[in-house]
């Protein structure tokens, strides 16, 4: 299996022109939980139609740190 760490550049050339080798996207999602307008859009139109992990990067699991 093939994935693809999202970034906000490349929501366009996704949209238009998605790889048939990526089966899936990765994000982290406290990067896009907060988008909102076109942006958010084009986004919702990926999940929609595209496999998605989550890989979360501000949580403490794990760590010997109380849950922030």
């Amino acid at each position: 299996m093939v994935g693809l760490g999202l970034r906000r550049e490349m929501l366009d050339p996704l949209i238009d022109n998605y790889p048939k080798q990526v089966d899936f996207l990765e994000v982290a999602p406290e990067n896009w939980l907060i988008l909102g307008g076109a942006l958010g859009k084009k986004f919702k139109q990926l999940t929609e139609q595209h496999n998605f992990v989550c890989h979360g990067l501000s949580l403490s699991i794990g760590s010997p740190e109380p849950l922030d």
